[in-house]
């Protein structure tokens, strides 16, 4: 199978150079997950406050839905748009895809008719996988709407059987197959895919307009997720939890793919514990869950009482998407659970703090970047050049799972890259630089508008206070949620000023909310706090 013109490639090159290094391997995704599973067919490879399935279950049914899809006449390389939560049905319909030569397209549950609408154009999206119940939303009408405007949507797929009869259901697909019929079939699609076709669209961000489409390759994807999983030393025995929406790409970057390329066993539920802290405390031991990753909305989740309860099951949190308070990062410590932190990208680059890196690292910095071929420069805004050592910069990077180019955007790649092919993050970064490594330190974003250098930073300090819950910096303003008893603003200046912030960066004004607004995939709404001034 090969990819369009709107797609562009890695340089031939460095794909060899690639190869040649073992950092890519020639097995599809597919074919990744069916070794493992061959390795660990009675071992679970995922786990939900509903159920379980195996290895060697999921392989199964995986297969069969795979054959199921063919059996409709599918065409090879075709878009799926996946709108799906966090459930058994979809992982088993993710690696039936996958397995089937289509290249599921990433989004969200809460995205509607703009978005869905116009990814399914531009991908030429030929089916769309919709939930199996409505709950407050009817997807089998909207998926309706989408179908009548996108000439190449020709399938709409039930996740699940409904209740009312209504719609296709996946698991329906084609006539019933043994395993050897479905394992033949899907053996033979993959014969025919290469290590640097298409595997998967992941969205950007979107903060600026509709979300521009990442395309992910069959061996860079799988090999950002093994290299996570071996930066934290994951083996079989680990039970990572993803309680944001699996159907993400840091879903199957650090949870679904990360955790299987080791035979582990993949968590999900469908709470989360930014909006309930005590069930989640409570499925975090039910699940045994060893290894979760959380965000900044989440960070008073490990500062409440009830988290003392997942100190005998919780070994290893890895925090992620902006500046960590060093009261939370104690806090972890002082309960013998491991923490890090994560910086990473749909677009690519990921940094972990390895698991051996001293506290004051693992504290201050995102760590190191994942491979010995990742490549990154910290440059002067709107230049392609670099920024003195130790001076923050926009983040620029390229490598073995870095995207040379948005799908079907040549006007947007012009501004993206730089001339030597690394692509521009928007993020505002610090490099330290010693004898163990490239540390990194991300300052916030470019164009967040704001007058202090660094409004995360601001916020970690902030966040300090004992007082404090959670703290949003967007632009002379702090949007502030108290744990119990709202401070005063002199006294919010007044930890500042011990904390030795020159009065030039404090807020000029403190606004005190119930709780932070949050985009779907659980990170501060900035847009959403500027809308509010």
């Amino acid at each position: 199978m090969t990819n369009d013109d709107r797609s562009v490639p890695y340089p031939d090159e460095l794909a060899a150079s690639y190869l040649a290094s073992g950092l890519w391997e020639r097995h599809t995704i597919a074919e990744q997950f069916s070794r493992v599973a061959g390795r660990f067919p009675h071992r679970p490879a995922v786990d939900t406050p509903q159920g379980s399935i195996s290895y060697a279950e999921l392989e199964l049914r995986s297969d069969q839905l795979a054959a199921g899809l063919l059996a409709t006449g599918v065409p090879a390389g075709g878009a799926v748009i996946l709108q799906a939560g966090n459930s058994i049905a979809t992982v088993v319909t993710w690696y039936g895809l996958l397995k089937a030569g289509l290249r599921p397209v990433c989004t969200l549950l809460q995205h509607r008719h703009e978005v869905i609408q116009s990814i399914a154009a531009r991908t030429g999206a030929i089916g769309h996988v919709i939930p199996g119940r409505h709950d407050e939303f009817d997807y089998v009408e909207f998926a309706a709407q989408v179908q009548a405007a996108v000439p190449t949507l020709v399938y709409t797929w039930m996740l699940e059987q409904p209740t009312d009869g209504e719609g296709v259901c996946l698991a329906g697909l084609g006539p019933p197959l043994g395993a050897r019929e479905a394992r033949a079939a899907v053996a033979d699609v993959q014969a025919r895919l290469g290590p640097t076709d298409i595997a998967v669209f992941q969205l950007s961000g979107g903060t600026t307009g509709l979300p521009k489409i990442i395309p992910r390759l069959q061996a860079e994807y799988w090999y950002n997720s093994a290299a996570y999983a071996e930066r934290l030393g994951w083996s079989e025995l680990e039970r990572a939890a993803h309680l944001l929406p699996l159907v993400h790409n840091a879903g199957i970057v650090c949870g679904l793919h990360a955790v299987h390329s080791v035979g582990g066993c993949l968590v999900l539920a469908e709470v989360n514990p930014v909006d309930d802290p005590e069930r989640t405390t409570e499925l975090v031991v039910e699940l045994r869950v060893t290894s979760t990753v959380i965000g900044p909305p989440a960070f008073g989740w490990v500062t409440r009482d009830e988290f003392l309860k997942v100190a005998g099951t919780l070994r290893q949190v890895v925090l992620s998407g902006g500046k960590v308070p060093r009261p939370v990062f104690d806090r972890l410590t002082d309960l013998g659970i491991w923490a890090g932190q994560l910086f990473g990208m749909g677009e690519g680059l990921c940094t972990v703090t390895p698991v051996d890196a001293p506290a004051e690292r693992r504290a201050r910095t995102v760590g190191t970047a994942l491979s010995p071929l990742d490549e990154i420069r910290v440059l002067v805004p709107d230049t392609e050049d670099e920024v003195e050592p130790g001076v923050a910069g926009e983040l620029c990077c390229r490598g073995p799972y870095t995207l040379r180019g948005y799908f079907d955007a040549p006007d947007h790649n012009q501004r993206a890259f730089t001339s030597s092919g690394f692509y521009r993050t928007g993020d505002l970064a610090r490099l330290d630089v010693d004898a163990d490594g490239n540390w990194l330190s991300i300052e916030g974003r470019i164009q967040d508008g704001s007058r202090h250098d660094s409004a995360l930073e601001l916020e970690s300090l902030l966040g300090s206070h004992s007082a404090i819950e959670q703290a949003a910096v967007v632009g002379t303003r702090a949007y502030l949620v108290a744990v119990h008893a709202q401070l005063s603003f002199g006294a919010v200046c007044e930890h500042l000023d011990r904390l030795g912030v020159a009065d030039d960066r404090w807020p000029a004004q403190v606004i005190w909310i119930g709780r932070l607004p949050l985009t779907a995939v659980g990170k501060i709404d900035r847009q959403a706090l500027h809308d509010r001034s």
